[in-house]
């Protein structure tokens, strides 16, 4: 999981063993002592030689030690996926660094944002709010939302409506979720849902919430966006324990019981980025595509290591076998790392590979141009959807990166046979310097004999 951490110089030394002590090291056989009924436990899931874990434990230390004091309930663990590959698997600590929260041994939450003391702050005090959320009070008894409180709401809406304040739902592109909705549109399966608890008065967070539903309207891998009042559904807001205004969650496509509370600011851009790195989707804030979307980078760097092959059409049964196997980790990416493997069988074909690139990139244009369309598959020019026309233009990408990895090989052998010939250039012209280096030698030779000889028929003649 990726995790954004701030730059500071202090935060790279390793941790010591007399610092690391309130931080604990939790295995299979002290997890339950440590994520307890009566705890809230902050963990972090690590590696050895990770750097970026070394940055969040230092944080964590901190953190640790400031609060041993004020907040003793609250524990600090780490564990090292490699010893305890398990637990690993069983909270889907795939990646490192990743921090998780267990509120008091229920469903962890998973933080997201930049890992800083207020921001872990500002998580651990949410969470320990948890019994106040039930009451919908905080302890200086202030409503939570700013609003009604949760526990003067009815189920049937008896409290503040959505048109009692400015209204930010505009687009149409959230769905309203009850307790009886709320099955059937977050517990899909098939889909990505989010899901934004709030109060009416939540105002320009909730607009932005609208706005980031709006992004990815034309996503063509479903993800939906609902959003819950908690004034007329409080049960939601107690089952999640809502602490912000919005409270968002994030639920999955496929593991749904993984739950994601989202930690970060309320912000366009960020949450974005967030849905992208959760989807594999490639959105940017205004809605339009990032450059190169739809290209898998482990993907390219494969067919660069073997361009080779893919110019002369050679081992290409392998070279598929090895993305399938890349593929296997790259859930976000199999619809493109598919595309791939076209290209790859239609090499194996005979075709050559400047010939199968002119062909899909001509096929492609046709149909963003307003050609093809016809039966079925994806439609020509203006009966395109937007969704397809955004997944032609990811293909488009890939060919575009196919090509470039093509030009750079070919370009690469070009240099290779110039720096060869000006190498040869130059080893034929040291033996020849060499050579005339050694007649020369011999020259000079012949004359100083022969100057010495002239000197002695002189001496001879005086005499």
């Amino acid at each position: 999981m990726l995790l954004l951490l701030p730059l500071l110089a202090g935060l790279l030394s390793p941790i010591g063993p007399a610092e690391a002590k309130r931080v604990l090291d939790i295995t299979e056989k002290n997890l339950a002592s440590v994520v307890g009924t009566k705890t809230l436990a902050l963990v972090l899931f690590y590696s050895p030689g990770c750097q970026p874990c070394v940055e969040v434990l230092s944080v964590m230390q901190r953190l640790a030690l400031s609060h041993s004091v004020s907040h003793p309930d609250v524990k600090f663990g780490r564990i090292d996926i490699r010893q305890e590959p398990v637990l690993a698997m069983r909270f889907h600590a795939d990646e490192v660094p990743v921090l998780k929260a267990f509120p008091h041994s229920s469903t962890p939450i998973t933080f997201y944002g930049e890992v800083t003391e207020e921001a872990l702050v500002k998580f651990l005090r949410g969470l320990r709010l948890q019994s106040a959320v039930k009451a919908g009070l905080t302890r200086s008894g202030e409503s939570l939302y700013g609003g009604a409180s949760l526990e003067t709401a009815t189920d049937d809406g008896g409290a503040a409506d959505e048109g009692d304040s400015a209204n930010p739902w505009t687009t149409g592109a959230t769905v309203v979720v009850n307790a009886s909705s709320y099955a059937s549109v977050i517990l899909d399966n098939e889909t990505n849902a989010m899901l934004a608890l709030y109060t009416p008065e939540c105002g320009e967070p909730c607009a932005v919430y609208e706005k980031i539903a709006d992004v990815f309207r034309h996503e063509g891998h479903h993800v939906v966006f609902g959003r819950a009042d908690v004034t007329r559904e409080p049960q939601l807001a107690r089952f999640f324990q809502a602490q912000r205004n919005p409270t968002l969650l994030w639920f999955p496509r496929g593991d749904k019981n993984n739950i994601v509370r989202y930690g970060g600011d309320v912000d366009l851009h960020e949450i974005v980025g967030f849905i992208n790195d959760m989807t594999g989707s490639h959105r940017q804030p205004d809605g339009k595509l990032e450059p190169g979307a739809g290209r898998v980078a482990q993907i390219e760097r494969l067919l660069r290591d073997r361009a080779a092959d893919l110019v002369l059409g050679r081992n290409l049964q392998q070279l598929s076998e090895e993305v399938a196997q890349a593929a296997s980790d790259l859930p976000h990416s199999k619809r493109y790392v598919f595309y791939y493997q076209r290209l790859l069988r239609q090499l194996m074909k005979g075709s050559p590979i400047d010939r199968v690139l002119e062909r899909e990139n001509a096929a492609i244009d046709q149909l963003l141009n307003g050609g093809g369309g016809g039966g079925g598959g994806i439609g020509g020019g203006s009966k395109m959807s937007r969704a397809e026309r955004d997944e032609a233009h990811k293909l488009h990408n890939i060919i575009s990166g196919v090509v470039d990895i093509i030009v750079d090989h070919l370009q690469g052998e070009r240099q290779s046979a110039e720096a060869a010939a000006v190498a040869e250039k130059r080893r034929l012209m040291e033996e020849q310097q060499k050579r005339l280096h050694e007649e020369g030698e011999l020259a000079g030779d012949e004359e100083e004999f022969t100057e010495q000889a002239e000197a002695v028929k002189a001496t001879k003649e005086e005499l």
